[in-house]
């Protein structure tokens, strides 16, 4: 999008180079508020994308963070899972053993 906004400036102002050789001075005047007009909204345009960009950054940034308290999440419940199933092994041999000794 920037592209096509910077060769839209670039189309104006070689249309306004070409125009000044043969135009009045209040033609010129009249260009140069329209160049400045074109600038401000050029600006603009860029501000917004930069906000856009920002927003974008935010989101992915949320997401991320998000993705990742998921998996801590899910990393914790496999250890405890793990830690279960060996708990439980471990009272499976005890009992086998006190089982086997008798």
């Amino acid at each position: 999008m920037k592209t096509i906004l910077a060769a839209m400036v670039a189309v104006a102002f070689a249309s306004h180079a070409y125009a000044q050789q043969e135009a009045t001075p209040s033609e010129v005047k009249a260009q140069g508020k329209v160049e400045q007009e074109q600038l401000k909204a050029q600006k603009k345009v860029d501000k917004a994308l930069h906000k856009e960009a920002q927003a974008n950054v935010d989101a992915d940034a949320k997401a991320t963070k998000k993705k990742l308290k998921a998996q801590q999440k899910a990393d914790k419940e496999i250890n405890n899972a793990t830690s279960d199933v060996a708990k439980a092994q471990n009272k499976a041999d005890v009992e086998a053993a006190r089982s086997s000794g008798k």
